[in-house]
């Protein structure tokens, strides 16, 4: 485990208020990036002395060294009396003589004897007095010392080097090596970066970003507060308010055309006014027309095009430096080979794994390079929006038809069945989630969002629009009262996914750990089956109250909290994904490096492979995945191909081959 290296401003603070008698964990929660937790604080403790007592032997002040190793408790304020009672204050001899011996009737000799005899608790005040010196010169030698051995943080340096040794290493593991790691990754990853490190709450990270801010001086930079806005929360006009418009590479709504590259007067813009239908001046206004044809606004379909159009418009712009109106053929089949490998990354592909938000500095169009398969969609796409500017008479002609696309490395409708969890992954998984505490609500939700997930086989958008209002009882024959989900998947198709009975405990556990009580019907419409947590999660909303007239689905003016989007379901499976990567590391690095791969949609192609393998009919399972044609379901059908290579495995051993 990583070890601490440098003493901060924020340590000798609290060193001092230890030597003050302060309360350790008041301390903590001040100075402290590990906040209320006391062994922690107590460990910062003893790491802080012993980095000052060695600086002060370092620096050969010895008497610092002695007086800082006292501790507190060693010359803490003499007590007398009955309960530990501080004594009252003591007279001078001058008041006293004021006091007792106002016609001086007594000797000078006798006056002391009297007065020591009635005060014998002047020896408690020269203790305290001589206390309070020791304090003031601990005091004195901690502020000399710190002029000497306080670094003031540097971005360079390394996080071991300022935070818990615990805390560090999970941002060691998370590749978070310097603070100026740390500070790209909040920026990259937004305000739920520490979903992305291990064993790192929501607290630990808000007071990783306060020392942030407190040291940004030293540092040379602070968190951009673009990154740290939460979307949920903010309206779009809020949002574009976040980045000023500009010519650069930036989201379409961010974006200003340069003027000689407006398409203005593109070669490729359809000669004449008359039959013109569109009253788009620019190329972005033309691009924005054809986006507001498409429907659902803002659905899957929505933003799929209008990433495919953002990045051709940018890239034409930045990289070819010519308006979308003047692209020829030859452009297109740049395109094309661009696609493949968009070059400089550092502008134009964001990290790994994930993007900024749209609004953050950092964001970047591509997300790496495209597959064959991925070429083909872009180029589909763009000759699709190409055709509807020709057909409005924006454009004189669709630079696409004359490009052909990229052969496919598969067949036409092929999956990456291959991309799914074994009987054993799916075990390891289950086995992780049964060691989360069992009464953590995040944890609930994880186990309850995996197995629901897993038992439907349905598509992440389809799982997050998930409301109770979609259950619904029906008669099935002989077999009595089922439940169904009712879902609507690709292409606005509805269809039904019968739940097996094992699946109804799993939601009337889930609903009533909300607070929602057991019974389905009761269940507001408009409950998201997958809920949200708290407000500090930036899960506004918590549905932590049950619909107040049992029987009367929405009755008593109860509102539930609106679902979570597609992305944040993506990012708790993934967490569980990494989590059960970790559990397993140790003993299965296969399996682990597997479980690091899988994304959410694994367990659709994992519901498709297990059901098939358990004999369910081709048939019914293609229509529970809402499949158009059972070429694609029959591709899950694992258990001909295992069976052929168990026989052969049979019937050829190591000896037949030797």
């Amino acid at each position: 485990m990583p070890t601490r290296e440098y003493l901060g401003l924020d340590h000798f603070a609290l060193f001092r208020g230890y030597l003050e008698g302060l309360a350790l964990e008041k301390l903590a929660d001040q100075y402290l990036e590990t906040g209320l937790d006391l062994r922690m604080a107590k460990t910062t403790l003893l790491w802080i002395k012993e980095r000052i007592l060695a600086g002060a032997r370092r620096e050969r002040d010895y008497s610092a060294a002695r007086l800082l190793a006292i501790p507190p408790e060693r010359i803490a304020a003499p007590v007398d009396g009955e309960g530990g009672a501080a004594p009252a204050a003591t007279p001078t001899l001058e008041e006293f003589a004021e006091e007792r011996d106002p016609h001086q009737f007594y000797s000078q000799r006798e006056l002391i004897s009297l007065f020591e005899s009635e005060f014998p608790a002047g020896q408690v005040d020269r203790e305290r007095a001589r206390n309070e010196r020791l304090r003031q010169k601990q005091v004195r030698a901690l502020f000399r010392l710190q002029q000497l051995l306080a670094v003031k943080p540097q971005a360079h340096h390394h996080v071991a080097g300022w935070f818990h040794p615990a805390v560090a290493d999970r941002l060691e593991r998370a590749g978070l090596l310097t603070l100026a790691d740390l500070l790209n990754f909040i920026e990259v990853r937004g305000r739920r970066w520490h979903t992305k490190v291990n064993k790192l709450g929501p607290v630990a990270a808000e007071r990783i970003q306060k020392w942030l801010d407190d040291n940004a001086q030293t540092l040379g930079r602070v968190i951009d507060p673009r990154a740290l806005t939460p979307r949920k929360a903010a309206a779009p006009t809020m949002l574009r308010q976040l980045q000023p418009q500009r010519t650069d590479i930036v989201p379409l709504e961010y974006l200003i055309l340069p003027p000689a590259l407006s398409g203005r007067a593109g070669s490729n813009r359809y000669a004449g006014e008359a039959g013109a239908r569109l009253d788009a001046n620019d190329d972005l206004a033309a691009i924005q027309a054809w986006l507001s044809t498409l429907q659902p606004v803002r659905g899957n379909t929505w933003l799929t095009y209008r990433g495919h159009a953002e990045r051709f418009l940018l890239w034409a712009l930045f990289e070819r430096k010519r308006a979308f109106s003047d692209l020829s053929v030859e452009d297109v089949t740049e395109y094309r080979e661009f696609l493949s490998n968009p070059q400089p990354a550092t502008r134009w592909v964001a990290p790994p794994r994930r993007n900024a938000p749209r609004y953050s500095p950092n964001w970047r169009p591509f997300a790496g390079p495209a597959s064959t398969t991925s070429v083909r969609h872009a180029m589909t796409v763009l000759s699709s929006l190409c055709r509807w500017l020709n057909a409005v008479k924006y454009l004189a002609s669709n630079p696409f038809d004359a490009v052909k696309k990229p052969k496919h490395t598969r067949a036409a409708g092929q999956i990456d069945v291959g991309r799914s969890l074994t009987k054993r992954q799916w075990q390891i998984l289950r086995d992780y989630l049964a060691t989360l505490p069992p009464d953590d609500p995040a944890a609930v939700r994880k186990r309850f969002l995996v197995r629901f997930a897993y038992v439907t086989g349905t598509r992440l958008s389809e799982l997050a629009a998930a409301r109770a209002g979609d259950l619904k009882l029906e008669r099935l024959g002989e077999l009595g009262e089922r439940w169904v989900l009712r879902v609507l998947g690709k292409g606005t198709k509805v269809r039904q996914i019968e739940l097996p009975s094992a699946a109804v405990p799993l939601l009337e556990d889930y609903f009533e750990a909300r607070g929602l009580g057991r019974l389905l019907a009761h269940q507001h419409p408009d409950e998201p089956i997958v809920g949200r947590l708290t407000v500090s999660e930036g899960e506004l909303g918590a549905t932590a109250l049950a619909p107040a007239v049992a029987g009367a689905p929405g009755g008593g003016g109860y509102q539930p909290a609106p679902g979570l989007e597609a992305h944040r379901v993506a990012e708790i499976l993934c967490s569980c994904f990494e989590g059960a990567a970790d559990y397993i590391a140790t003993v299965s690095p296969q399996d682990a490096a597997r479980l690091r791969e899988a994304t959410p949609h694994w367990l659709r192609h994992t519901f498709g492979s297990h059901t098939l393998e358990r004999g369910a009919d081709l048939h019914t399972v293609r229509d529970l995945m809402g499949h158009a044609n059972i070429s694609t379901t029959s591709q899950y059908l694992h258990s001909e191909a295992a069976r052929r290579a168990r026989n052969q495995d049979q019937a050829f051993g190591e000896d037949d081959l030797a």
